[in-house]
């Protein structure tokens, strides 16, 4: 083989071998990942929220997330543990702390306190659209959904649920309608008494009150004093009587196509489309058109 004849060979195992390199390496860099902190999401019990120099203060009382600032409030718990994953996030780019104001982090877009750690989120990276993100001292970039799972309004945080997980209903009074629980057996006393339900029937009835997610909630700083007069349309109330001894009221509100249950006790409506709303009126059907009144 002639000089040049390795030479060429040289230089064809060269370029090889750097395209190899250059095809491979971001797949070892990619590797590489860095954890975004090392706080157990289980042991949380305080979150703090800063945007614009307003504050959202979350806590966990009682095995439940609630708001407590600016309004008091049942929270909804899949957005907490939404935003919770910060904590699990992990990112193939760590920066020590440097300089910050090209970053955005200088003055961070929002900020999050999680118990003691802090997150700052900055802007966001040329082409990537990873968002930097500084904590404990160090810059990382993350995707930018963490940063959106974080509220703007206060509301957007309050739990659709009508219950709590743990109120357990045993008695529904709604007008004429009676629907209770004595030793775990329901029974029902209608205005239809020929219309006959089953236990299934009326469990799944009263399940519902679990599971039904309002479409729109409204928090309400002050109630009308005529939400509070318990002696006006009593034909639109519903008297909830809990396990625990509590009693809930709903002020219910129509029109042609939502429902409204003011929750008297949270200040707190719920809105919810006509048709689901009738079902919570009317277990297995009874009409509940007769037991609502128009307004």
């Amino acid at each position: 083989m002639t000089y040049h004849s390795q030479l060429n060979w040289i230089m064809l195992v060269t370029v090889i071998g750097l395209a190899i390199f250059l095809y491979l390496r971001p797949e070892i860099e990619a590797l590489q990942e860095y954890n975004v902190s090392i706080h157990p999401i289980e042991t949380v019990e305080n979150i703090r929220i800063i945007r614009n120099e307003k504050e959202i203060n979350l806590k966990y009382l009682n095995n439940y997330w609630h708001l407590v600032k600016p309004i008091l409030a049942r929270a909804d718990e899949n957005k907490v543990n939404q935003m919770l994953e910060i904590l699990s996030a992990s990112s193939n780019k760590n920066f020590p702390l440097t300089e910050q104001t090209n970053l955005g982090l200088d003055q961070p877009i929002v900020e999050l306190y999680i118990d003691d750690v802090y997150f700052g989120f900055g802007g966001l990276a040329p082409t990537t659209n990873l968002q930097y993100l500084i904590t404990d001292n160090n810059i990382y970039l993350v995707s930018s959904r963490y940063a959106i799972r974080l509220p703007v309004n206060p509301l957007e945080l309050i739990s659709p649920n009508l219950l709590a997980t743990d109120e357990i209903p045993v008695r529904f009074e709604i007008n004429d309608l009676t629907v209770h629980q004595h030793n775990g057996v329901w029974d029902m006393v209608s205005p239809n008494p020929e219309k006959a339900l089953s236990q299934d029937e009326l469990k799944h009835w009263a399940h519902n009150w679990h599971a039904v997610n309002a479409a729109t909630v409204v928090y309400h700083s002050r109630l009308d004093s005529s939400l509070m007069d318990k002696d006006k349309d009593k034909e639109n109330k519903i008297k909830i009587s809990l396990q625990s001894g509590q009693e809930i009221i709903f002020e219910l509100r129509q029109n042609d196509i939502e429902m409204v249950l003011l929750r008297v006790d949270e200040g707190i409506s719920y809105h919810l489309p006509i048709d689901i709303g009738k079902r919570l009126l009317a277990p297995g059907g009874i009409e509940s058109d007769k037991m609502l009144s128009a307004n």
